[in-house]
């Protein structure tokens, strides 16, 4: 016999732990997995909330159940079953996002970049960019304080990100951070890059990113966002910016990578209102 500590809860409020990616023990014997029977890519729990303490004792025929299942599921070249998908992809983390951080402010965060930059979101969404959900969840309950919690994908580069702001394994806070076209940001603020960084040097953050899809034409803006702010100043006219840069990067085909990190049930909450 072996102890286990409970992660979820499963059909009949059974205690359940998550052994392995997408592999689950039952309270009381049995395994089960995303991808066993009518499950079909649906995770068969839930998350337990963040207070639940409990654990449970498993038969060693359930771990060797369990073992057979991550082996099926982690080398599927060899298996009948299908291959893992993406976590950032699963309902799964998208449950975990609701139940751990400000979905509201999230989803509001995300229309506000949409709105500005792609002319129409509800058209192209999983096509020509997606939204990933916790991508450095990788399968744990604990998300690394310097992790991004969502962030918009264009294809051949990110044009919104937000974060969490942590104090231990409290959350005080979320950074939204967009993506902008330096040229338009002037132009549109009639003042220059280094002025506007100094205006609003107490509210914004400005960095360059480096990658080479930006070709030096890129400033990313970072804010902090709460439920009553879930915006950049007023004077900072970064939303033209931001639609330009995103049309640069929707035309280079690059790494459609957001058809892997797509999280289908993120977007439907956050296209409810467009």
């Amino acid at each position: 016999m072996y102890e286990v500590k409970a992660t979820d809860s499963a059909a009949g409020g059974k205690l359940a732990c998550e052994i392995y990616p997408d592999v689950f023990v039952i309270q009381g014997g049995g395994v089960i997995s995303t991808y066993a029977g009518q499950a079909n890519g649906v995770c068969p729990c839930d998350p337990l909330p963040p207070d639940v303490d409990a654990s449970f004792e498993i038969s060693d025929s359930q771990l060797d159940d369990a073992v057979e299942w991550a082996t099926s599921i982690h080398e599927p070249e060899s298996s009948r079953y299908a291959p893992r998908p993406d976590p950032s992809a699963t309902k799964r983390n998208y449950s975990r996002l609701k139940a751990s951080y400000d979905l509201g402010l999230i989803v509001e965060a995300a229309r506000c970049y949409l709105d500005a930059a792609i002319a129409h979101p509800r058209d192209t969404v999983g096509k020509n960019w997606g939204i990933a959900c916790l991508p450095s969840w990788e399968g744990t309950r604990v998300l690394p304080s310097h992790g991004y919690l969502v962030f918009i994908d264009l294809g051949s580069g990110w044009g919104m990100d937000m974060s969490a702001i942590m104090e231990g394994d409290v959350v005080r806070g979320y950074t939204m951070t967009v993506e902008v076209d330096r040229r338009t940001l002037e132009e549109e603020s009639g003042q220059s890059l280094p002025e506007l960084e100094r205006r609003f040097a107490d509210d914004v953050t400005f960095t360059h990113p480096t990658h080479s899809v930006f070709e030096g034409r890129a400033v990313s803006l970072s804010t902090e966002a709460s439920a009553s702010n879930v915006a950049f100043p007023a004077g900072l006219r970064w939303q033209r910016a931001a639609a330009v840069l995103a049309d640069r990067l929707l035309l280079d085909e690059g790494n459609r990578s957001q058809r892997e990190l797509h999280n289908q049930w993120l977007a439907e909450d956050v296209l409810r209102a467009n």
